[in-house]
């Protein structure tokens, strides 16, 4: 129903001597316009509160939840920098041990990435020199693997994994986001060309261990379809998940979802996401416009978008937390998510909000019993909380 229409209704009704119809038609032109936000499948239910004591801060870019032989959860938070070591904790708050990383830290400068396998045994992403480590529960390193990205044009590139998925499918398996070095001693690039080269080189880079290291580019030019400006620069962290149907991507410059095909990396399905809280696809900087002076880190700041993505084998469901806008000076991002819940038929199922100075949705894991969502403390010193909730389906 257009504004229109709604203004020649008002007129010809003299609404203002009639509150009660003025309310009718203002409710039924508010829902001719309502956002199509899911078929309402899902809700939210808290259950248990957990408490983890550690020595370092547990962030969701160092942490992850993962299953021991046994089928218990296992929470894996790690620090590189100051006591370089990983942390397991059960979920009742134990810790169960702590695996120092120092054999891989003698080697490389920092590490991007760690990957449990088990309580045992963990792959170790180094940054920048795209060389893998298997280690051991003494933090020994069992094997070495360098990762060869040179395979399509001869240019350096460097393998990184996803912001919350990680890089390793499974303990054969390794999928990768492949970005070019700025820095390529091969290659002398202007800004505008480093960005050319990246939007136009394959988004992907697939490592199967048990294929002889087989290494498969795919997905190429993934930035070129999805942004109009030639000059755009798409500074981002990637945001794909693996699902049983293929890979699951999306972009912070994107309002659509994608299924990859994991065998290919042809695309086989995009639909749009749509948001009540937020605007999901934002227009990045140029090339020209950051040689100006924009500034990056204000532009991420103030604009909303896609946080995550993430995937949830027990209930075979897909989640994707978006972030919403905050004012233009903003110093810092905004505090205010909610969760899109998708089927892996990408349909939207429902959007969850939850108050922000309670939980934070950009510290979420998945486990069988449901959902563990940061639970905000400002005067918590070294003790993180997570509220349990529980995925109901209405």
């Amino acid at each position: 129903m257009s504004l229109t229409t709604s203004h020649t209704l008002l007129m010809y009704f003299h609404i203002r001597s009639y509150p009660i119809l003025l309310t009718i038609i203002l409710l039924f032109f508010l829902s001719s316009c309502k956002i199509n936000t899911g078929t309402h499948q899902f809700s939210l239910t808290p259950g248990k509160t957990f408490s983890f004591s550690s020595q370092f801060p547990i962030q969701k870019r160092y942490s992850k939840v993962f299953n021991d032989k046994s089928g218990q959860a296992i929470f894996c938070s790690y620090n590189t920098k100051t006591y370089k070591q990983i942390d397991l904790f059960t979920l009742d708050g134990k810790l169960l041990k702590s695996i120092p990383l120092k054999d891989v830290l003698t080697i490389e400068k920092s590490i991007y990435d760690v990957a449990p396998i088990s309580t045992d045994s963990f792959w170790v992403l180094a940054n920048y020199s795209n060389y893998v480590y298997l280690i051991g529960a003494e933090g020994n390193i069992l094997k070495q693997i360098k990762v060869d990205t040179s395979v399509p044009d001869s240019m350096r590139a460097e393998v990184r994994g996803s912001m919350l998925s990680g890089f390793c499918i499974n303990n054969n398996t390794f999928l990768f986001n492949c970005v070019y070095y700025y820095k390529d001693e091969k290659r002398a690039y202007t800004l505008s060309d480093y960005f050319k080269a990246n939007k136009a080189h394959p988004y992907f880079l697939k490592m199967e261990l048990a294929s002889d290291s087989k290494i498969t580019f795919g997905l190429p030019g993934f930035y070129n379809r999805i942004l109009k400006d030639g000059d755009a620069m798409p500074a981002e962290s990637a945001l794909y998940a693996p699902i049983p149907q293929g890979i699951l991507l999306t972009s912070w410059y994107s309002d659509s979802l994608y299924l990859i095909n994991d065998k290919d990396f042809s695309i086989k399905k995009a639909v749009k996401m749509t948001s009540k809280y937020s605007t999901i696809g934002c227009v990045p900087l140029t090339t020209k416009e950051f040689q100006e002076g924009a500034d990056l880190n204000a532009l991420f700041n103030h604009l909303g978008g896609v946080w995550s993505i993430s995937y949830d084998s027990f209930r075979n469901l897909i989640y994707i937390v978006l972030r919403g806008e905050a004012d233009k000076n903003a110093t810092e991002p905004s505090k205010k998510k909610s969760l899109l819940i998708y089927n892996t038929n990408l349909q939207l199922q429902e959007e969850i909000k939850l108050d922000c100075n309670i939980y934070d949705l950009s510290e979420m894991y998945v486990i069988k019993e449901g959902l563990l969502i940061n639970k905000t403390d400002k005067n918590n010193g070294n003790i993180t909380k997570f509220q349990l909730f529980h995925v109901d389906k209405k």
